[in-house]
């Protein structure tokens, strides 16, 4: 989700179990700031159809910060419901969640990634960019279609995406990329690299793949591996610092008589 009025707080929607495409639980990285104000004036165009948020909340009774009625009018926006005095808009023409593309442009820095973006013929529904390209040749495919991808399992901490792939292809996920996510391919490990600056892409093969992103950061590992260590050593000092005793000596009572 995403909100439309000033007087809706980020942030709180994890509550909820609603997510923002920007962040985690009102936690916002870098990338996705800058993705926003590099795009403040595209905020709805084709380009900004690829953050894949297909709801948007407004609270009518206070200043809206994009003309609503004039989106609703030109068929971007339908309204959905309205809850505790929310309403709810959906996006009409919000590119998938996972999706497929079939060709990959390398930009050489982010000004020159955002320059590419905002070009007319740049269309991210069949192409991808990215400023940090992984290693090996990049897919190049004219097709319109390269086949389909669908979530199979969505955890805060792992997704799951089910490709069929008709060519070598980019798998574009719509989410906060972000240090710490790694991915496998069929249970190999994949790179991932930004793609359109600050969301998740990971090349796949031609044929039908399970491509499973978690988020692994190293500082996690790190720490997990330093209380490890710390509770290793506490144990070994505490039996080697324990109070030592001597056998017991047991006498009769007559030996005392």
């Amino acid at each position: 989700v995403d909100p439309l009025g000033a007087a809706i707080a980020p942030g709180t929607f994890g509550n909820f179990g609603l997510e923002e495409w920007d962040g985690y639980d009102g936690l916002y990285p870098g990338r996705p700031i800058r993705f926003r104000k590099a795009f403040y004036d595209h905020t709805w165009d084709r380009i900004f159809a690829i953050n894949g948020v297909d709801y948007y909340l407004n609270d009518p009774r206070y200043e809206e910060l994009l003309p609503i009625q004039s989106l609703v009018d030109r068929g971007e926006l339908e309204l959905e419901t309205t809850l505790d005095h929310l309403d709810v808009y959906r996006r009409v023409d919000m590119l998938p969640r996972a999706r497929l593309v079939g060709k990959l442009e390398t930009a050489t820095d982010a000004d020159a990634l955002f320059d590419r973006m905002r070009e007319n013929e740049f269309d991210p529904g069949h192409a991808a960019i990215t400023e940090l390209p992984p290693s090996g040749s990049a897919p190049n495919s004219d097709e319109s279609s390269v086949g389909t991808a669908a979530i199979g399992e969505h955890k805060s901490d792992r997704v799951v995406v089910k490709c069929d792939a008709s060519a070598d292809a980019v798998l574009v996920l719509a989410e906060t990329f972000y240090p710490g996510w790694t991915a496998t391919i069929d249970g190999a490990p994949a790179a991932v690299y930004p793609v359109y600056y600050c969301f998740r892409g990971v090349t796949v093969p031609k044929g039908r793949h399970v491509v499973e992103f978690r988020y692994q950061p190293r500082s996690l590992t790190l720490g997990l591996l330093i209380s490890a260590s710390a509770l290793t050593v506490s144990a070994a000092l505490a039996i080697w610092l324990r109070p030592r005793r001597g056998p017991k000596r047991f006498v009769s009572a007559r030996a005392q008589g």
